[in-house]
């Protein structure tokens, strides 16, 4: 992936999943607004126009969106590079967006968030509950 193209490659997801109809069509309708705004925002970032500008394959980003959408829970992790730039917030949005345009979010064992680098210290992030220490990534397992 090419240095500063996350957001491309983010809306290239968001645009497959809507002009596909890969989207949960009853979650989005019953939790989230903005839909057609969203349309807009990611209508000229089909993978194949940001192919140049991420460097990845626009087949890969549809299977990768294909799977995604597909999958009966899923979660997307980032890492640190994720939010050490410019666009870092944007980002986040919009990895949420994907997860609110699938139905990951709200039940267990999906949603976003950071991987175990979390300034939190390993084992303890917290995402929207409570804080547990994880055995493997305090030293206790």
């Amino acid at each position: 992936m090419r240095n500063g193209s996350n957001m491309a490659l983010v809306n290239a997801f968001a645009h497959v999943l809507l002009e596909e109809n890969l989207y949960d069509q009853e979650y989005v309708a019953r939790f989230t607004t903005g839909l057609d705004e969203m349309r807009e925002v990611v209508k000229d970032y089909a993978p194949e126009a940001v192919e140049h500008l991420t460097g990845i394959p626009a087949q890969q980003v549809r299977q990768a969106m294909r799977t995604y959408a597909a999958a009966p829970s899923a979660t997307i992790m980032w890492g640190m590079g994720v939010t050490q730039f410019g666009q870092a917030v944007d980002v986040v949005k919009g990895l949420a967006s994907l997860a609110l345009l699938t139905g990951n979010l709200g039940r267990e064992s999906v949603g976003v968030g950071p991987g175990a680098w979390a300034k939190q210290r390993p084992g303890r992030m917290r995402h929207g509950r409570a804080a547990k220490p994880v055995p493997w990534l305090s030293g206790r397992g």
